[in-house]
């Protein structure tokens, strides 16, 4: 991911200086554009390249990091701090896009590909559970835990473009119809109990995405994005005795994005400074459980070419 960034930021003037700009594959497009939260950020890159007038493809590229300290929510739990680091890296490649003309103002895509994410996750701190003390075990411990993720899977993407002096109208999704998943963790609550670990390798599905993105006058822009997946493996947890139990656990995720922003042009380069406010509603629900909803504001940083979202002729 840090190589495929790097290469982004090499071509950035070339693709700045010549709009359009004709190279042994065809014309290639850029993007970038970075949300920064008071948690973290969120910086997502892309490359789209033009073969000829009907066959393309897509790289995209997505890093999200946070740092945060929180207090464990539960029973039992009488004070507690958590701090957690956690890195989340993704990569779609669609090596193979479609693309027809609906009309003179628009035009729809199909791709097809592979879908890639890489995640890891470090917390450290302290738990005091009182009751703890009601069993011979002291009642403060220190608290660990590693956890890190690979998901590989096929992806299709479909989109359809409306561009006029007017309106600029984007609508896209995708969706990884089964993945595959190998996880590792290895958690620790000393003294009560010292490392255990645990990987697995299963199968789960789905994942999917719906974006939209409308710019008004060229200079205001609005968009969403919804996020779902689904993720069944295993967790580490305990019996009675404390001895170590890996029960099966089902997550649901959902996020949704929205976003308002404007589009300041630098014409002589034929590029936009895109900057705005942006909303995340984070919907966790565990085991059929009751949804647990995070939600940030963040602020809006982007570059793009002015012609990015043209039709093609």
């Amino acid at each position: 991911m840090k190589r495929i960034c790097l290469l982004f930021f090499i071509l950035i003037p070339c693709f700045a200086y010549s709009e359009g700009m004709s190279l042994d594959l065809g014309v290639a497009d850029f993007y970038l554009d970075t949300k920064i939260m008071d948690d973290g950020s969120i910086t997502n890159v892309g490359l789209r390249i033009k073969y000829d007038e009907t066959w393309g493809g897509e790289i995209r590229g997505k890093s999200e990091k946070t740092a945060k300290n929180e207090e464990m929510d539960a029973s039992g739990v009488a004070d507690s701090l958590i701090a957690t680091n956690e890195t989340v890296y993704e990569l779609s490649l669609l090596p193979l896009q479609y693309r027809s003309a609906i009309n003179q103002d628009s035009q729809w895509r199909v791709g097809a590909g592979l879908f890639y994410e890489y995640k890891k996750s470090n917390q450290k701190g302290f738990i005091d559970m009182p009751r703890l003390e009601d069993f011979g075990f002291a009642r403060i411990n220190s608290y660990k835990e590693d956890f890190s993720m690979h998901v590989f899977g096929p992806l299709a993407d479909i989109g359809i473009l409306f561009n006029s002096e007017k309106l600029v109208f984007n609508l896209s999704g995708g969706v990884v119809p089964v993945f595959y998943l190998t996880a590792s963790e290895k958690q620790r609550l000393y003294p009560l109990f010292d490392t255990v670990s645990h990987s697995q390798n299963v199968w789960g599905s789905p994942y999917f995405y719906l974006y939209m993105n409308s710019t008004f006058f060229r200079y205001i822009n609005l968009a969403a994005r919804y996020e779902y997946s689904k993720l069944k493996y295993d967790v580490i947890d305990f019996d009675a005795d404390f001895n170590p139990l890996f029960p099966k656990s089902t997550t649901v995720n959902q996020s949704i994005f929205l976003e308002a922003s404007a589009i300041l042009p630098f014409k002589s380069l034929g590029m936009g400074l895109q900057v705005g406010y942006g909303y995340l509603i984070n919907i966790y629900t565990i085991d059929s459980g009751n949804p647990i909803t995070k939600n940030k504001p963040y602020f809006i940083i982007s570059g793009k070419l002015l012609g990015f979202n043209k039709p093609e002729e």
